[in-house]
């Protein structure tokens, strides 16, 4: 099987699970639910154009969570249940925009020569929180796991960049071991201040790295999921910012996804790449390890350490943690 066909499947396995999304938040599957429909009457339901609806219940028939006899569609069991999983509806609420995207494939693709969607969309509120909350679910699952490697790490004043709904160091600060301050977008910032609020040791602070500056450096920085939108060439000056956030002998602690140094196509990265286009014209990269730890000591950071991920999606997702020198000086 050719590189080429191996793109060409996963692209369709990637339109279908945004399809499939689609049909979960738009209400498809609940009206489905109610009683046996046509495709207008679905359309009529849930305020969409019939032109966006049968290609859904066309998926929806494929993978026998929907059937149709007669023009008549209606949910079979398994569409019951996966109208009801918490963890594909807040998927669902994450990805709706790609449903939109994937329909006009050539404006996607152009996001390679600059189009900045997802940062477009942060910017509105009922994304915003669609999006805190499908993070928030998905770090759940390796929560335990994350607890018991950075606990150790996090320490003192610990700086959470590009905190999204911030679950990690939330929960941390619940036992008043750590004082937390959360940065991003400010977009991000007023809607998960809304959804999680603050304590005497946690509170959001609005601010677009790398331009923001703290009032003094931190004994701890955590970023998760923040490098993969950092492009190749701006991957050193992004690790010499977080380097200069700490303070000497501080520790930084990445989660990330990490592409195989074999060279292998890996299009779950690849499309992870094409449909988080932020960095205006250039997207974020999944690097490699050996690229990552090269680029981390020359940001001036020693004694690199990774671990894979025990769970995780198909991508090969990393903890990795650092140290500053104690004799590197920081922001003044």
């Amino acid at each position: 099987m050719s590189g080429l066909t191996v793109l060409y499947d996963e692209l369709r396995a990637y339109k279908r699970s945004r399809v499939l999304a689609f049909a979960v938040r738009s209400g498809i599957l609940r009206s489905l639910e109610l009683e046996p429909q046509t495709s207008t009457s679905v359309a009529n339901r849930v305020g969409y154009e019939g032109t966006w609806i049968q290609p859904v219940l066309n998926l929806l028939v494929e993978l026998q969570l929907a059937e149709c006899d007669n023009d008549q569609y209606r949910l079979t069991a398994d569409g019951a249940t996966a109208k009801c999983d918490t963890t594909l509806d807040a998927f669902a609420g994450y990805h709706l925009h790609c449903f939109e995207a994937w329909l006009a494939l050539p404006d996607v693709v152009s996001m390679k020569t600059g189009g900045g969607f997802h940062r477009q969309r942060i910017q509105n509120s009922d994304f915003c929180r669609s999006y805190l909350k499908s993070m928030d679910v998905i770090a759940q699952s390796n929560l335990d796991f994350l607890k018991g490697e950075c606990r150790e790490h996090l320490l003192g004043r610990v700086l959470d960049l590009g905190a999204g709904p911030a679950t990690l160091c939330r929960g941390l600060a619940e036992d008043g071991q750590l004082d937390v301050t959360a940065v991003d977008l400010t977009s991000v910032v007023e809607t998960a201040r809304s959804l999680y609020g603050e304590t005497e040791y946690f509170h959001w602070v609005p601010g677009d790295f790398p331009a923001w500056t703290p009032e003094s450096p931190f004994d701890a920085v955590f970023c998760s999921h923040l490098l993969e939108y950092c492009s190749a060439d701006r991957l050193d000056t992004w690790l010499k910012r977080v380097c200069e956030y700490l303070q000497p002998g501080g520790k930084a602690v990445f989660v990330t996804f990490l592409r195989s140094d074999d060279g292998q196509l890996q299009v779950e990265l690849d499309m992870f790449e094409l449909s988080t286009g932020v960095n205006g014209d250039s997207l974020g990269r999944c690097h490699t390890e050996q690229e990552l730890s090269d680029a981390l000591h020359r940001a001036g950071f020693v004694e690199t350490r990774s671990r894979p991920f025990p769970t995780g999606p198909s991508y090969n997702e990393h903890l990795i943690v650092c140290e500053k020198p104690a004799n590197k000086g920081s922001l003044s």
